[in-house]
């Protein structure tokens, strides 16, 4: 297939729809592998289409940062305070699943694309506080807008919230071939050197608990040492949590290494990388053998892990809830160890799972010509979701519940400028501004009327023009 040419196919047929710009928003501070990959995205477009991109992110994120040496993508400040997106015209616009309630008023014409890379159950309730959340997922399946990053993405939607998808569009990780590749040999004859790598973040570190249990549990007359590498707001219950098997193990933190780091650490210290996300990725491309582990966002017990190779549409990670589910081979974390320690078998497991790696996840081509094509059977516009999350921009809502035995006796809800309050599910008072006045209702019926009058200010003298002046 010529993906170029067919690329070509369907960008002009977005434009023939009326949209030329496309927007990614993914305002973020920390390292993230959905931050990158949107990055790497948008760069494809400004080097193979005419497509106009920009990329929303707080100031100084890390999207920005990626994005140093692109000034091709303009960058838009995302401000969790204004009302108003930086971009009003008519536009494409991507966004994760959850970060629905961090859009602005914008083009209504707008198309959304929301992007599921969530394995983990989400706090629907968390982040959709006036219960909009089933209406809000059955919208984005009825007008083709949800992609997910992989089968665990989709099937955590349909496990938890009962959604009921089908579709496989997966906008799934991909990364670029290296050049670099690990030895054959074992680091070290005498010591298993195996490592962690991942956010140390609540969602990830269970299935470093459970590696470690099994880690100490292995039998073995070598010398056991695990390298941990990453950094994150869970880091102090990692290290005191490791200190319970340190008669065991080796512990070694690294912190975070930066990419350009990255490679030459594992290739020179790890064995066997055990992960979940975009990290075994990282390993496999180096021929390192790569492992998946189970998830849980609780305390758990497992001996089961999933080889890279034996995996299916696109996961590189899924709950221990999903493991039977899956459908794929389960290898206990004893016999993967085994493997390379015990039968020699380093290169082989390395090589296979750097060939699943090479089929599935290094065409950024087929990536873009399948994602072009779910842009164009996305059929869900700014104004059709406003229908169903009423307050834009959801992050500025602020809901009130007052409790009697129970029971909600009255709820206050506050956004931007309005003020509702209900008694019994029954609105008995609002409160708007519109041209300056304040309005005020009961029962429907305006009561009262506020008008906030301010001086003038001359705004002529406040022009500051001294200095093209002065240079004359």
């Amino acid at each position: 297939m010529d993906y170029k040419q067919e690329i070509q196919k369907l960008v002009k047929e977005i434009k023939e729809q009326g949209y030329e710009n496309i927007c990614f928003m993914q305002p973020a501070y920390n390292i993230g592998g959905g931050s990158l990959i949107e990055v790497n995205i948008a760069k494809y477009f400004v080097k193979h289409t005419d497509l106009n991109v920009y990329f929303c992110d707080f100031e100084n994120g890390y999207a920005t940062n990626l994005l140093q040496d692109t000034p091709e993508v303009k960058i838009l400040t995302y401000n969790e305070k204004d009302i108003l997106l930086p971009l009003q015209k008519k536009s494409i616009i991507l966004t994760n699943s959850t970060r629905a309630i961090l859009l602005k008023q914008m083009h209504p014409e707008n198309k959304l694309m929301f992007w599921h890379y969530e394995t983990a159950k989400c706090g629907w309730d968390s982040v959709f506080i006036n219960h909009e959340a089933a209406k809000y997922l059955s919208l984005l399946k009825k007008e083709n807008a949800i992609c997910y990053h992989d089968w665990s993405g989709k099937d955590s939607l349909n496990r938890f919230q009962n959604v009921g998808l089908t579709n496989k569009d997966y906008l799934y990780i991909t990364l670029d071939k290296k050049n670099k590749e690990c030895s054959k040999n074992l680091i070290d004859e005498n010591n298993i050197n195996i490592a962690f790598l991942s956010r140390l973040a609540p969602e990830k570190i269970q299935s470093l608990f459970y590696l470690i249990k099994n880690f100490a549990d292995y039998k073995t007359d070598k010398k056991k040492s695990l390298h941990i590498i990453g950094d994150g707001r869970s880091r102090r219950i990692v290290e005191n949590f490791c200190k319970n098997y340190e008669n065991e193990i080796e512990f070694i933190f690294t912190g975070t290494i930066n990419r350009e780091k990255l490679d030459d650490y594992l290739i020179n210290n790890v064995d066997i990388l055990f992960g979940v996300g975009t990290c075994i990725l990282e390993s496999a491309a180096l021929k390192i053998p790569s492992v998946m582990l189970l998830m849980n966002s609780k305390r758990f017990e497992d001996k089961d892990a999933i080889w890279l190779y034996d995996s299916k549409e696109y996961c590189v990670g899924i709950l221990q809830q999903e493991k039977y589910d899956f459908g794929q081979p389960l290898t206990p974390i004893s016999k993967i160890l085994d493997s390379v320690y015990t039968e020699n078998n380093k290169a082989a497991e390395g090589l296979k799972c750097y060939e699943y790696f090479i089929k599935n996840h290094t065409n950024y081509d087929e990536l873009i010509l399948n994602f072009l094509q779910m842009l164009i059977n996305d059929t869900l516009t700014f104004d059709k979701l406003k229908r169903t999350i009423r307050f834009v921009p959801y992050n500025l809502l602020k809901i009130f519940q007052y409790k009697l035995f129970k029971l909600n006796f009255i709820k206050r809800i506050e956004f931007c400028d309005k003020v509702w309050v209900y008694f019994l599910n029954l609105r008995i008072f609002k409160r708007r501004k519109d041209k300056g006045k304040y309005k005020y209702y009961l029962f429907g019926i305006k009561f009262l009327e506020k008008l906030e009058k301010i001086p003038y200010k001359f705004p002529a003298t406040s022009f500051n023009d001294r200095k093209q002046y002065w240079s004359k």
